[in-house]
């Protein structure tokens, strides 16, 4: 009993663990796939490194348990995890509406009256967004959110086509791109709107107060003032930008951005340009998920060699991959 005891705490990594951990999963990124990477704890011997590595393929490396086909086409898909009394929940768009199911069991709850639905964000309140191509925008509550049901979604009808991505500021205004163009809404008007060629995903990152949008393009990362839309920086990436995915687990935010053959990591430490501070190896991403609980980062991508479609998880600290469990 003393072994199954409070098995979940910590949740995350304490004190120089940080340190540790990450050096063995880049001496595990090296044994498991034959691609070295910079060790970068040196002062203690290795030995307990190695331990770590061999415990993390023994019993803590991803696996894919079980898949399910899902009973109808899936639009997007958001989820936030259990929080003191508020449980998880997962919030899933098909054509008919939005299923919401408990994180933990997977069953469905209900289902909010939103059809064909493309895009979803939940907000710091736990309110739910969600966007259709043809510019419907609906916003539930979060307890109706929660619930799967009741009162009827505030529903918005933009003058908008091609809709494909949406984030929400923390002055609860949405933004969201519509083809090329980057919008955004609040009180149901547009005040601004920017353009990025061939835009293809957005965060939006707050540095000292000020919250910036980074939108993926053709060009690679654009990054602008997320009120007016303005002083926009490109951080080029060679073949352009797509799927993306921001963490705020570190003393700025980060944002992880597929490229052609590579995921690469910038840091927003103010209003000038994103500046590099890591590479993975993971060819044609086409999502990348920030998952909070355990503060790894998973990347939805062909496996090696242009294989089956596999999920890689990244430890965030050193960007080495521990795991590559193919769907």
């Amino acid at each position: 009993m003393l072994f199954r005891s409070r098995v979940g705490e910590p949740s995350r990594f304490q004190f120089d663990e940080v340190y540790h951990v990450r050096t063995a999963t880049e001496f595990l990124q090296d044994w498991r796939y034959g691609e070295p990477h910079a060790i970068y704890e040196y002062t203690h011997p290795h030995l307990a490194k190695y331990a770590i590595a061999v415990g993390i393929e023994l019993l803590g490396a991803p696996t894919v348990d079980a898949t399910t086909q899902y009973h109808a086409p899936i639009g997007a898909i958001a989820a936030r995890g259990a929080s003191g009394a508020k449980p998880g929940r997962i919030w899933i768009a098909t054509p008919s509406g939005i299923d919401v199911l408990d994180s933990e069991t997977r069953t469905l709850i209900g289902t909010l009256a939103a059809p064909h639905v493309v895009a979803i964000a939940v907000d710091r309140t736990g309110r739910l967004w969600a966007g259709t191509a043809d510019g419907t925008i609906y916003r539930a509550d979060a307890d109706l959110a929660d619930a799967g049901s009741g009162a009827p979604l505030s529903e918005t009808h933009m003058q908008l086509s091609g809709v494909h991505a949406l984030a929400v500021a923390q002055d609860d205004a949405l933004l969201l791109l519509a083809g090329d163009r980057v919008v955004r809404i609040q009180g149901g008007t547009i005040t601004h709107s920017a353009t990025v060629d061939g835009a293809e995903d957005l965060v939006v990152v707050a540095t000292g107060g000020t919250e910036r949008v980074v939108v993926s393009g053709r060009a690679g990362l654009t990054a602008m003032n997320a009120t007016a839309l303005d002083q926009p920086i490109i951080s080029a990436m060679r073949g352009g930008a797509g799927a993306l995915a921001a963490v705020t687990w570190f003393d700025s935010p980060r944002i992880y951005a597929a490229g052609v053959d590579q995921v690469v990591v910038y840091e927003s430490r103010g209003v000038g340009s994103l500046s590099e501070v890591g590479r993975t190896s993971i060819p044609s991403a086409t999502q990348i998920v920030a998952n909070d609980a355990t503060r790894f980062v998973h990347v939805v991508a062909p496996g090696p060699d242009r294989g089956p479609l596999s999920v890689w998880s990244v430890e965030p600290n050193g960007n080495a991959q521990i795991g590559r469990a193919h769907v």
